[in-house]
């Protein structure tokens, strides 16, 4: 009868071992080296014989179960529904389909596998000049080539891949199909701590992937991450491809792709475009401990650069600070600031408030006059017969400017004021102007502030109490 185990073991190891060229023989094994063999011959001789017992007795076991295995496939029906292979996300809290029995017998394909590689294994040990074969499954429609199951074991990994040498990689997948095909796909359904794909690195890169035409990482998850990677001084999920997306992820109530980082950058993105994000509701969402977005560029403003072409909602920043809106796609396209450091910001209208009247105590009385200058904060709202401060910061810190009407009281004589950012004393313009005494006139403007929310009134001619009421401000 044929004997698979010692028979392995000749063709692993080269050769019958002794105890079975005496089987055959009849006998005590011929002496091939003569009666003079040495003590180091004979040493060698032992060791061998220790290593082909060993190799057998392993050999041995992994017969026993695949034959252990075969016994339970033989109890299965021989028909039962096969999983599809398609990458598409089944639906949450879809039923699981019964393993089939051709799935079954794969399984044990690979324990006999297993087996026939462990064998070689050990062969390569017992002689180092013998090279280890690589085992090779393939895969078939419905059934895959390999099937791990971690079961739920605390901390355990069903499948666990580590590389030390430059350029070698603890797990390297490539697809080749025309469509659909990934080189490594992983799928999520459990709950918002697991994860289809996760990779840790502490000092490279946690998950990695090159495309050509594809994507580079790609990940599906019902209610935890698509994609999840980890690094400690490097790229978390790296993905690169040259016509598809270096990046995908897709979740149906959580976040698709999610990067994070201690002291770095959570994603960073490059190509052509960047990134793409469309949401069913949200396209983007940002937040942060500092600012949710930076916007840094070092171009010039957008309707100056005649030789780009732009779209219709485009939004830029230039290198002077100023924020752009597009409105109209061309080269360079129609253009809207919508604040910068030398715009005055948005308007934000108030309930008139009075910040200042000339006949109060506070905060500084009297009339004004020729030459005159007096330099008044504008920030708080105060009380229309004492002066005293109803409402601080009625005008907030950051305000660039102001809507106020300037009313001028019981004049004399004829003259004007000129109002200006506090501490400008050079006059260009009058704010308001009167022709003769008694008179009571008023004239709403826009006044500039100074960083510190205030004005300086300047008097031309004659004298008059004035007072000042805020409509709005600019921020």
């Amino acid at each position: 009868m044929f004997d698979c185990p010692r028979a392995l073991a000749e063709l692993v190891i080269g050769g019958p071992s002794d105890s079975m060229i005496a089987g055959k023989s009849g006998g005590k094994a011929p002496n091939m080296a003569g009666d003079s063999m040495s003590e180091l011959d004979r040493s060698e001789l032992e060791r061998s014989e220790l290593e082909r017992t060993e190799l057998i007795r392993h050999i041995d076991d992994l017969t026993a179960e695949v034959a252990r295995l075969k016994a339970q496939v033989d109890a299965m029906p021989s028909e039962s529904p096969i999983a599809s292979d398609s990458p598409t996300p089944a639906a949450p809290n879809a039923a699981v389909e019964p393993v089939s029995r051709r799935h079954a017998l794969r399984t044990v394909g690979t324990v006999a596998a297993g087996a026939l590689a462990g064998g070689f294994a050990l062969g390569a040990t017992a002689d180092p000049a013998a090279a280890a074969a690589p085992a090779s499954f393939d895969a078939t429609t419905g059934v895959p080539a390999i099937t791990a199951d971690a079961g739920a074991a605390t901390a355990t990994d069903a499948i666990r891949a580590s590389a030390a040498a430059p350029g070698h990689h603890g797990v390297y997948a490539v697809a080749t199909g025309a469509t659909s095909a990934y080189g490594v796909y992983g799928f999520s359904t459990t709950d918002s701590s697991s994860i289809g794909v996760r990779g840790r690195s502490t000092s490279g890169t946690g998950v990695g992937g090159d495309a050509v035409g594809g994507t580079g990482v790609t990940g599906t998850s019902t209610t935890g991450r698509g994609v999840s990677g980890a690094s400690d001084s490097n790229a978390g999920v790296y993905g690169s491809s040259t016509n598809g997306a270096g990046v995908a992820g897709t979740s149906y109530n959580a976040p698709g792709v999610n990067g994070s980082s201690t002291n770095g950058v959570g994603g960073d993105f490059s190509g052509a475009t960047a990134g793409y994000l469309h949401g069913t509701t949200i396209g983007l969402r940002a937040y942060g401990g500092r600012v949710a977005a930076t916007f840094d560029n070092t171009n010039a403003a957008p309707p100056t650069r005649t030789s780009v072409r732009f779209d219709r909602g485009d939004l830029d920043v230039d290198a002077n600070g100023n924020l752009w809106f597009c409105i109209g796609s061309g080269t360079p396209g129609t253009w809207r600031q919508i604040t910068g450091p030398g715009s005055a910001g948005s308007f934000h209208a108030v309930t008139p408030g009075r910040i200042y009247d000339s006949r109060c105590a506070q905060p500084s009385p009297g009339r004004i006059s020729l030459g005159m200058k007096r330099t008044l904060s504008v920030a708080d709202q105060r009380n229309l017969e004492t002066g005293i401060v109803t409402v601080p910061n009625f005008v907030p810190a950051g305000a660039t400017a102001v809507s106020a009407n300037i009313t001028v009281v019981e004049t004399a004589g004829n003259g004007w004021l000129a109002i200006n950012p506090g501490g400008t004393l050079a006059v260009t313009a009058s704010t308001i102007n009167w022709s003769a005494s008694g008179l009571y006139l008023a004239n709403c403007v826009n006044l500039t502030l100074n960083a510190n929310r205030q004005i300086t009134v300047i008097c031309g001619n004659g004298s008059t109490d004035f007072i000042i009421d805020i409509n709005g401000y600019y921020l």
